[in-house]
């Protein structure tokens, strides 16, 4: 009789238990999705798994039920094989060969393993997103709980302005702090270096246009990493690093890189664990993650960046050479002024003039927002 209690018991708690549930279905996301659709839903077929981290090669890897995605560290590519032919989205777009071939422009000296066989059943849900960093890492990546109370209105600073900020204790799992933790901010910098770091950020120290010794780090997650794949901002933080890429290049994806140029940026505060790292803040203060990139010029080389081509609002133009003094300085000017210039105002559409004159000051940006080091009446 005990032994029927027991086994009515037991079948009751499988009818209700959670691991009877069905299990959330997968998903192919940014590069893999562009990817299938390229190659056909027809040749790659569908997922049985999220994206993972390979921690063996590096590779971020999605098993499908015909073949196997993949994202090459080596060359930064992403490509599908049924275990006999590849198809690579490479610089000419998507191209296939044979497994045993390999194209000029390719870095990858190994054959890509073959399709793994597909289990009897589905396979167990892997864990949305690949695991890439750890120190505070839902704070970085805005899949905290408390991301829900940071408010996304910006707020313009400036880069010395943040460094100035008191430094608070923080540890490997300090929540996020209300205050500068919970403010969006836009500051214009000068671009100082890239890295691409393990935990696949990009990380850009900038600098106060008014001395370049004055840095801080704005960080670009890869939203294909385990919490920025699950955060709100998952969009927002897409496009700011792709425009960082687009306007510097794809080098900056790998490697460390001196930078020339400018942006205004914007992103979240957060404070970091201080422990040497490049161009960080006598108190630790990043944006992190960046949300927005807007007037970027980017040269890698520490060449001058390009100038543009005619005005565009918010851009910062260089003086114009005229044959008689013109009454007024021009605002702004593109390259980055010497250490001892100040801003002198900030102009309506956000940018800094430097112009040594009240008269004409933010002529062509809308006019003066504010005073910030005003020049003598």
């Amino acid at each position: 009789m005990r032994g029927r209690v027991l086994s009515l018991l037991l079948g009751l708690c499988l009818l209700v238990s959670p691991a009877g549930a069905q299990q959330p279905p997968c998903r192919f996301v940014l590069g893999f999705a562009t990817l299938r659709d390229l190659v056909g839903g027809d040749t790659v077929g569908e997922c049985v798994e999220d994206e993972y981290f390979n921690l063996d090669n590096g590779n971020a890897e999605q098993h499908t039920t015909k073949g196997l995605l993949v994202w090459r560290k080596v060359d930064n590519f992403t490509a599908f094989t049924d275990g006999a032919t590849s198809w690579i989205n490479g610089p000419d777009g998507v191209q296939s060969r044979p497994n045993g071939e390999r194209f000029a422009w390719e870095k990858d000296p190994i054959t890509p393993p073959a399709a793994a066989p597909q289990p009897a059943g589905p396979p167990p849900a892997a864990p949305i997103g690949q695991a890439c960093g750890t120190e505070r890492w839902a704070v970085k990546t805005l899949s905290d709980p408390a991301a829900a109370s940071v408010d996304f209105t910006p707020r313009s600073a400036s880069v010395d302005e943040l460094r100035g900020l008191p430094k608070p204790n923080v540890g490997a799992s300090t929540a996020r702090i209300t205050g500068t933790e919970t403010t969006t901010f836009t500051v214009d910098a000068t671009l100082v270096r890239s890295r691409f770091e393990d935990d696949r950020d990009i990380h850009v120290v900038i600098a106060d246009p008014s001395d370049a010794s004055h840095t801080m780090i704005a960080e670009l997650p890869d939203v294909g990493c385990s919490g920025a794949a699950m955060s709100t901002k998952l969009s927002e933080m897409a496009a700011a690093r792709e425009a960082l890429i687009a306007a510097c290049g794809q080098s900056i994806t790998a490697g460390v890189h001196p930078l020339s140029g400018s942006a205004k940026i914007t992103g979240v505060g957060f404070f970091d664990l201080i422990h040497g790292q490049d161009g960080i803040a006598p108190n630790g203060i990043e944006l992190h993650p960046v949300v927005r990139l807007d007037d970027i010029s980017c040269v890698v080389g520490g060449g001058a960046p390009p100038a543009p081509s005619g005005p565009t609002p918010g851009s910062r133009q260089p003086p114009q050479p005229t044959a008689t003094p013109a009454p007024q300085v021009q605002a702004t000017p593109t390259a980055t002024p010497a250490p001892t210039a100040l801003p002198t105002a900030r102009c309506k559409d956000g940018t800094l003039s430097y112009s040594e004159h009240r008269q004409g000051t933010c002529s062509g940006h809308g006019g003066v927002s504010e005073w910030l080091n005003p020049p003598p009446r």
